[in-house]
């Protein structure tokens, strides 16, 4: 009877060690099919690594407790934790007295994770939802709130033309994740559309005796559209006093784009004419008309990227204001100054003055940066005179204008055929005053002093020209003149 009894228990707690071993293990799943049925005296024992959590007396009261906590959610591959394992006991073969821990207590104590969907957005935040169907019903809803018309003014005040779209990238992947961040469809819509993960984030009020939509979008600084559509109302809504609406601001957690029609006020640029004033002095300027800009509407149909427009196709163009042209009286005049006698006993010129061949110093300037002469770099075939940008630039002699505007290395050029066969050229400069076939008198200003073309600072470039030969124009220009630079 004895060796009997000792058979029966040495039996049990070979028993009790193969159901230990077959469900102590590091990540705990389960699902309806997986409760384990307990005996009328079993229980479980949970742990935590070497920590003793807790006693039960039904497993299954752990997703009876999920399913109330966090309703459809629980039905994913749920997991307890990678250091809990659980020891079944199905008779208490001590005659012990058992404590068991209330569920709710157990619970958090779990850290319990979920097979679920994580979303990142290649520039922005992370979202979880529970699979990716759920994530495509959420997305196609705000979609849907971002292109239907009642909600336009809500977001652009202008038109929309065509699909919305999603304008982030993102990388999707299933992975563990706590059961708390894991958002359901609806959940995730709300993220989506007012950037509040937390349904107790959400702002709502209560409707008064005498409000109106209008009213209560105003005391909540959102528009209508919004509030229409937020609340599924219609346009003759009947408002019940005390029901709660939905009052959060949009504050959209992903970029759309979408194609819109929008009127953009424009300027017209007012034009400048200049007429030549032979009173006014060279580089004096009298504006006799002030010009204003003009006014016209265009229609473009653009893009919205993330809330900014980029401006595409113009569609109509209407000129609601004609511009007023601004006219602008110019000096021609030459203020002569006599020449002077340098240290040396030569003239030293200052102003335009004629030599005897009947040429005057086409500027003023302030030295000379370059002879004619060979130079390292090979010939050169004029007179550099340096000075600053906008100086004053006058036909050396009577002429005609032969050509007038940008020449290659020399800039911006003028030409000027004189009577006695010679040519003179006045290159590298900042401002063209005269037109091909325009007739000169000496000292009339032709323009102004720059660097244009193959130049490294503010110059004249003087040449005179006899039968296609480039001379060296001291020899035509008053003796003396600027010193070297």
């Amino acid at each position: 009877m004895k060796k009997k009894k000792k058979f029966e228990k040495i039996l049990m707690i070979c028993l009790a060690s193969i159901i230990i071993f077959s469900i102590s293990f590091g990540v705990f799943f389960f699902n309806e099919s997986q409760i384990f049925l307990s005996e009328k005296n079993g229980y479980y024992s949970i742990y935590d690594k070497d920590e003793h959590i807790g006693n039960i007396k039904d497993i299954s009261e752990i997703q009876t407790n999920m399913k109330k906590k966090y309703g459809a959610k629980a039905e994913l591959d749920l997991y307890l934790g990678d250091n809990i394992s659980i020891e079944y006991f199905p008779t208490n073969i001590h005659n012990e007295t058992i404590n068991f821990i209330e569920i709710e207590k157990l619970m958090e104590k779990l850290d319990v994770t979920v097979e679920a969907l994580s979303v990142k957005a290649f520039e922005g935040g992370s979202f979880y939802v529970t699979s990716y169907s759920d994530w495509n019903d959420a997305l196609a809803e705000v979609i849907l709130f971002v292109g239907d018309g009642a909600a336009q003014k809500a977001i652009s005040g202008v038109t929309i033309k065509g699909d919305v779209k999603i304008a982030d990238s993102f990388m999707f992947e299933y992975q563990k994740i706590p059961i708390d961040l894991v958002k359901d469809s609806k959940q995730i819509q709300q993220e989506l559309m007012y950037g509040k993960s937390d349904e107790k984030q959400m702002v709502y009020d209560i409707i008064q005796s005498e409000d109106t939509i209008a009213k209560i979008a105003t005391r909540h600084n959102i528009s209508t559209a919004q509030l229409e559509k937020s609340n599924a109302f219609s346009s003759e809504q009947i408002l019940v006093p005390g029901a709660k609406v939905n009052v959060t601001k949009l504050n959209y957690a992903v970029s759309f784009a979408y194609p819109v029609i929008e009127d953009i006020i424009e300027d017209i640029a007012y034009e400048i004419e200049y007429i030549d004033n032979p009173d006014l002095l060279v580089e004096n300027e009298e504006i006799i008309q002030a010009g204003v800009n003009g006014k016209a509407v265009a229609q473009y149909i653009s893009n919205i990227v993330n809330g900014e427009s980029i401006t595409g196709q113009r569609l109509q163009y209407e000129v609601l204001e004609q511009p007023t042209k601004q006219i602008i009286s110019k000096g021609t005049k030459i203020k002569p100054v006599a020449p002077s006698e340098s240290a040396s006993g030569g003239v030293k010129t200052d102003a335009p003055y004629a030599n005897e061949a009947g040429f005057i110093w086409p500027t003023i300037g302030i030295c000379i940066s370059a002879e004619y002469g060979w130079y390292e770099y090979g010939a050169h075939k004029g007179l550099d005179i340096a000075g600053r940008s906008g100086e004053a630039v006058w036909a050396a002699a009577d002429g005609t204008v032969e050509s007038a505007g940008y020449y290659g290395a020399f800039g911006n050029q003028v030409l000027i055929s004189h009577s006695s066969g010679l040519k003179t050229r006045y290159a590298h400069l900042k401002a063209i005053g005269v037109n091909k076939g325009q007739k000169v008198k000496q000292g009339e200003y032709i323009g102004s002093m720059g660097s244009t073309g193959m130049s490294e600072a503010n110059h004249l470039h003087f040449e005179v020209h006899a039968n296609g030969e480039r001379l060296n124009p001291r020899g035509y220009l008053p003796p003396g003149g600027k010193k070297s630079c």
